[in-house]
């Protein structure tokens, strides 16, 4: 024990509490805890454990308070809420992992910590908390971010985080912890993870294996496969593993990142990073995704389902799936994977006029399969999806557009603009914020997330290619580029009935929502938004964006080059296709930019431009009724049985 610590701790057992003198006006740290509002439910707990006011009262050393928010209390799950809501040993031991008590140091500031170094200090009770400044300026204790730092006590330093520090492993190493975890504790989701240590156990010992890498006392970071997600690999395939020493020994150190301790909160910082983590075997690759955090390996991506659990040299995560252990092919993995169930079936349905199920397990050649996942197909009207399980033509159609034959491209080759032929229709490429997006005929899908196999590589996708789900209301709707056009036509349920009637078809150039702040930033476009006495004229200006009778995809004969005068539901507009290619759209002295072209539609396409066609100040002077352009009706017309006529 170190020195001065006896004295504080007779102190405390003798119930006399040290009260120290406001130099300067100050308090100390329990007193501010208990005055800060944004500190009431630790303020609780402090109020729960009188016995050791002293190690918050204590004149006589400094100390650093970790003070967590009433918004780090809100985050905690109702079990470990209800643990520390009950005096004992727990919430003992909870409180004392906040307090770092300095014998023969200052108390710790942010000064002390240097940017990207992980600074590894002991806590009251001898528990290690590490410290860092992130890539974007702010300060972490292990999972917890500073709120508030530096507030000066009378004796020491309080900083507010928000996030409780649990103690779990955090006064065992990490070969011990992994030997031997906390069986009380929730990190047990997925079945805890004695097979992942029965793996470790497994391979015999030598200078470099994964047992004498684990056994380091310095910083290490372990992502640990759960017993799901071992038991989740055929039998066969897990035993051929066993048994090969070496390559268990490799697949586990993928597992295993040396000389760093990377908590969930660094670990979101270096997503955007260039810097690629190295484990003691291969590249780790970190991802998020709807909140959630994916880490994978040679093409093997697992979710954290448990996060952040400390130990004495680092931090262990349970993740639900063994990284760089390549066992399936491309077909054995879509049926075993779980979220594509659909479209296995539509696979193995299409055997006898289609040769995908053939080509996934091919080991002659690699593949890259698109492969919608499951709530892809249930977004499909009930008739697109008995016509995708019935009608041959569109379903080998539809698995010819999301294969790739002879080539494994991973996510990274796919760049903004790419377009490639796969022999059977052209896909592009799109990257937005970090998400890449495929596109084939006219309908755009999100790339989840991707599996290595054995014959190439699988990239999940939300949508099922080459069938339009939405109409043009409901496209409008579910665009997060279009919620003031969303917006501007709840204002006119009359127009949006009309986009949303599927026995009709349209073609329809939305604007984007930095279209309606440039309008809303003039007075006229003020008027005409927001002016009652305006509403109708408001309505024929977005009536004009409406070309009824008529689906005009950007690569019609009559664009490839030149103009297209074309009747909308309220007066002309011209399309102009220009030699460098881009798509023009003009009313008058506006002209629009088409910024993401055909957007496949159950009754037609859409575009987004990128301004209001309004014609200022004409637009407020009209006085005639609504022109209406009926244009060649094409009743009952989708996407993709234009698509099956074309074959």
């Amino acid at each position: 024990m170190k020195p001065g610590r006896p004295l504080l701790l007779l102190v405390m057992c003798l119930g006399t509490h040290l009260r120290v003198s406001h130099a300067q006006g100050l308090v100390n740290a329990r007193q501010f805890a208990e005055s800060d509002p944004q500190l009431t439910m630790f303020k609780s707990i402090i109020e729960k454990l009188p016995r050791l006011h002293g190690i918050l009262d204590t004149a006589i050393h400094k100390i650093t308070l970790f003070a967590p928010s009433n918004q780090a209390w809100n985050k905690l799950d109702q079990s470990t809420k209800t643990a520390l809501s009950t005096t004992g040993p727990y919430l003992e031991e909870v409180f004392k992992y906040h307090v770092l008590y300095h014998t023969d140091t200052a108390a710790l500031t942010t000064a002390n910590i240097i940017k990207g170094r992980t600074v590894a200090v002991e806590t009251f009770d001898l528990r290690q908390v590490f410290l860092l400044q992130l890539a974007n300026g702010r300060f972490s204790v292990n999972s917890a971010l500073f709120t508030r730092s530096d507030i000066r006590c009378s004796n020491g330093y309080v900083h507010v985080i928000d996030t409780f520090l649990i103690p779990v492993g955090s006064s065992r190493l990490m070969n011990d912890y992994i030997s031997s975890p906390s069986s009380d504790l929730l990190e047990f989701r997925g079945g805890g993870i004695s097979e992942f240590n029965s793996w470790i156990t497994g391979v015999p010992f030598s200078d470099t294996s994964i047992t004498s890498v684990l056994r380091q006392q310095s910083f290490i970071t372990v992502f640990a496969a759960t017993n799901e997600a071992i038991t989740k690999i055929p039998l066969n395939k897990r035993q051929s593993l066993q048994n090969d020493k070496s390559q268990l020994d490799k697949v586990l150190k993928s597992h295993v990142v040396s000389g760093k301790v990377l908590f969930s909160t660094r670990l979101k910082t270096l997503m955007a990073s260039t810097d690629a983590i190295s484990a003691a075997e291969g590249t780790i690759v970190v991802t998020q995704r709807d909140n959630k955090l994916y880490v994978s390996n040679n093409g093997i991506e697992g979710e954290i389902v448990v996060a952040d659990i400390p130990v004495k040299n680092g931090v262990l995560h349970l993740i639900s799936k063994v990284l760089n252990y390549i066992y399936n092919n491309a077909f054995e993995q879509l049926r075993d994977s779980g979220v594509t169930r659909e479209f296995t079936t539509v696979i193995t349905e299409s055997g006898h006029v289609s040769n995908t199920e053939s080509d996934l397990q091919s080991s002659t050649f690699a593949v890259t399969q698109f492969a919608p996942v499951d709530s892809a197909f249930t977004q499909l009207p009930q008739s697109l999806r008995h016509l995708l399980q019935t009608n041959h033509t569109i379903m080998t159609r539809v698995l010819q557009l999301h294969l790739i034959k002879g080539q494994r491209f991973e996510l990274s080759y796919f760049t903004n603009g790419l377009q490639y032929n796969t022999g059977n229709g052209v896909l592009s490429f799109y990257r937005d914020h970090n998400v890449t997006f495929v596109e084939g005929d006219h309908v755009r899908a999100r790339i989840l997330r991707s599996d290595s196999v054995t014959n190439g590589i699988i990239h999940y996708i939300d949508t099922v290619m080459g069938v339009p789900f939405r109409t043009a209301q409901g496209e409008i709707n579910n665009n997060s580029w279009l919620l003031s056009m969303k917006l501007a036509l709840s204002m006119h349920n009359n127009l949006s009935q009309t986009l949303d009637t599927a026995s009709d078809s349209f073609t329809v150039f939305a604007p984007n929502d930095t279209a309606f702040v440039t309008l809303l930033n003039t007075d006229n476009g003020k008027k005409l938004v927001n002016d009652k006495k305006y509403k109708d004229y408001y309505k024929k200006v977005l009536q004009r964006h409406v070309v009824r009778g008529q689906v005009l995809f950007s690569d019609t004969n009559q664009l490839i080059t030149g103009e297209l005068i074309v009747p909308s539901i309220f007066g002309q507009i011209t399309l102009i296709r220009t030699l460098n290619g881009t798509f023009l759209v003009k009313h008058k002295r506006v002209t629009a930019t088409v910024v993401r072209s055909n957007i496949g539609l159950t009754n037609g396409v859409l575009h987004i431009i990128d301004k209001v066609l309004f014609s200022d100040p004409e637009d407020l002077q009209q006085t005639s009724g609504v022109t209406y352009h009926p244009g060649n009706l094409l009743l009952g017309v989708t996407c993709i049985i234009l698509s099956a006529s074309s074959l």
